[in-house]
């Protein structure tokens, strides 16, 4: 077991392990996105082996040196600490990292921004998609429209990103190359909110969460991607 996190992160939210074996983090609390290397991480197994129970942060932020007392340093930070936007350089409590092979990574964002960022490998932007609205009583909301994009999925050989679109109850898929819209998936044993997906050989997998004043249970659906419409046995 390997621990670290001591005066580095204040409320993690999101963990991604990219097909290289790096970390990434999104910290919602400190509107941030990190990276932590492969090689960093095996270089310190030692040290994050001894760190194990000491993660609780001891000292007061620092925010010139956010990273200094880290036993592993992220090899990219993007955000600006503690300071909440819209713009090209911030962020508002992202959720969600997803990596592409190529190095190029989707960030949702999250429970403020209701957007998808795309950037290179060097976390330089790209472009972006997304946008909120609150649609009336059994209004259906566009496409775009996101209510707290929680989770991410890429299919790299469909070239689709799938958006855990939590409030809104559904899944999107959207073209990963340039965002534009493919499809939505519903289910009515999902409910009203959707927390998480996933997707591996030709399935998209996808979990709900608690729905209050309602018979419905924390539930996990599997769509086939080949067979569009259909959907496999639930379970709980």
């Amino acid at each position: 077991i390997l621990e670290w996190g001591s005066n580095t992160f204040y409320l993690p939210h999101g963990l991604t392990i990219d097909w290289e074996g790096n970390y990434w983090l999104t910290d919602v609390a400190m509107h941030m996105v990190m990276k932590f290397s492969v090689s960093s991480i095996k270089s310190n197994i030692p040290t994050l082996k001894k760190a194990e129970g000491s993660s609780a942060r001891e000292t007061e932020i620092d925010l010139n040196n956010l990273f200094r007392d880290s036993i592993v340093k992220p090899v990219l930070a993007l955000g600006d600490p503690f300071q909440p936007g819209n713009d090209d350089q911030r962020f508002c409590k992202p959720t969600a990292v997803a990596v592409m092979r190529n190095g190029d990574f989707f960030v949702s964002d999250g429970y403020c921004n209701s957007r998808i960022v795309k950037f290179n490998s060097r976390g330089e932007r790209i472009s972006q998609f997304g946008k909120f609205f609150s649609p009336g009583l059994h209004q259906q909301p566009s496409p775009y429209v996101l209510s707290v994009p929680h989770a991410l999925a890429l299919a790299e050989e469909l070239g689709l990103l799938y958006v855990a679109d939590r409030e809104n109850g559904r899944i999107l898929a959207f073209h990963a190359l340039n965002g534009t819209y493919h499809r939505e998936y519903r289910h009515p044993a999902i409910g009203d909110k959707i927390y998480s997906v996933a997707y591996a050989q030709g399935r998209i997998y996808a979990i709900n969460g608690p729905v209050f004043f309602s018979k419905l249970s924390c539930e996990g659906l599997q769509y086939r991607y080949s067979l569009w419409r259909d959907h496999l046995p639930v379970w709980t």
